[in-house]
């Protein structure tokens, strides 16, 4: 009889243990997702900026490029 009792109580412990390590993992888990979550929110920030930067850019250059376009164009038409 004790060892059916020791036995059972080693089942149990086992199964115990068990969910410890798996309540173990799900914390693991949710720890690493809040990580990765917030390194998504920063990256989808930095994308943002390098876009409006990227854009930025390209009005500068349109800007800059536009005035030596026409006048090459005039320039040609007259001569």
């Amino acid at each position: 009889m004790d060892t059916q009792i020791l036995e059972r109580l080693v089942r149990m412990e086992t199964k115990i243990d068990v969910f410890t390590d798996v309540r173990q993992t799900a914390d693991n888990a949710w720890s690493l997702s809040n990580k990765l979550n917030g390194r998504v929110d920063t990256a989808e920030r930095d994308i943002k900026e390098l876009k409006a930067d990227t854009r930025g850019s390209f009005e500068r250059i349109w800007g800059l490029c536009s005035p030596v376009l026409t006048g090459l164009t005039v320039y040609f038409l007259t001569h």
